[in-house]
C-alpha cells in the first residue's frame, strides 16, 4: 500500500471515529436526562453497545494503519543512517591515507 493510500485511509477512519464518538456522546446524554419508554431506552443502550464495539475495531484499525505507515519512515531512516555511515568511514579511510 503506498503511503498516500495510507494517508487517505487512516484521515477518513478518524472521521469515522470522531463522527461515532458524537453518536455516543449524544445517546448517552439521551440516556442520562431523557423520559422514554423501556423499549426506548433499550434500544438506544444496543445501539450504544454496537457503536463501543464500532469504535474499538476502528481504533485498532486505525493502530494497524499507522504502524504500517511507520514502517516505511524506521526503513527509510535506517538507510539513510547506513549510507552516511558508510560516506563518514569512506572520508575517514581517504583523511588517513591522504599524503602531505
Amino acid at each position: 500500500m503506498d503511503s498516500k493510500a495510507v494517508f487517505t485511509s487512516v484521515a477518513e477512519t478518524k472521521a469515522q471515529i470522531e463522527k461515532y464518538f458524537y453518536r455516543v456522546e449524544v445517546i448517552e446524554r439521551n440516556l442520562a436526562f431523557q423520559e422514554m419508554s423501556y423499549q426506548e431506552r433499550r434500544s438506544l443502550e444496543d445501539e450504544l453497545q454496537n457503536l463501543r464495539d464500532v469504535l474499538n475495531a476502528a481504533q485498532i484499525a486505525v493502530k494497524k494503519l499507522n504502524a504500517e505507515s511507520c514502517d516505511g519512515l524506521a526503513i527509510g531512516t535506517l538507510v539513510t543512517f547506513f549510507i552516511l555511515s558508510i560516506y563518514g568511514l569512506y572520508r575517514v579511510f581517504l583523511i588517513e591515507h591522504e599524503k602531505y
